[in-house]
């Protein structure tokens, strides 16, 4: 079953106040928990009061209203987290050198929350899951960490 969440995010400061609404819906697996990240850029953000840069001198409140429609849920939230850190990209794989045809695994072990990936094989491959594994169609690969 799949439920539908609308929210909007708002930023509070003695600078004034920004919000993010999210008008388009995203759905959501039913009984499990789902990662949910709102970047804070000023692209993203409708400025209400205030100026940018004064708001994120001094935040003092963070707001998020959800609205959750299409079946009855109740709506948790855990491990709240705001950062201004860049993600540390870091990995391993299970192998160093594989051969054409191989498989290898790749674990993600980047710090700071990311919440989104693009891995590039270097063979006209990609993955946007967190920890891919990869058939290798090229001669040699050697894993450079």
């Amino acid at each position: 079953m799949i439920g539908t969440l609308r929210f909007i995010f708002e930023i509070i400061g003695t600078g004034g106040s920004a919000i993010c609404p999210v008008s388009n819906t995203r759905n959501f697996p039913f009984n499990e928990w789902t990662t949910l990240s709102i970047p804070i850029q000023e692209s993203e953000f409708i400025q209400v009061t205030g100026d940018w840069e004064s708001l994120m001198a001094n935040v003092t409140e963070l707001r998020i209203a959800f609205d959750y429609y299409s079946s009855n849920e109740t709506l948790g939230m855990d491990n709240f987290r705001i950062t201004s850190s860049l993600p540390a990209i870091d990995f391993s794989a299970n192998e160093i050198a594989i051969f054409t045809g191989d498989y290898i695994a790749f674990t993600d072990l980047t710090l700071n929350d990311p919440y989104q990936w693009l891995w590039n094989f270097g063979d006209d491959d990609s993955a946007i899951i967190k920890n891919p594994i990869h058939q290798l169609s090229v001669k040699v690969y050697i894993i450079f960490h």
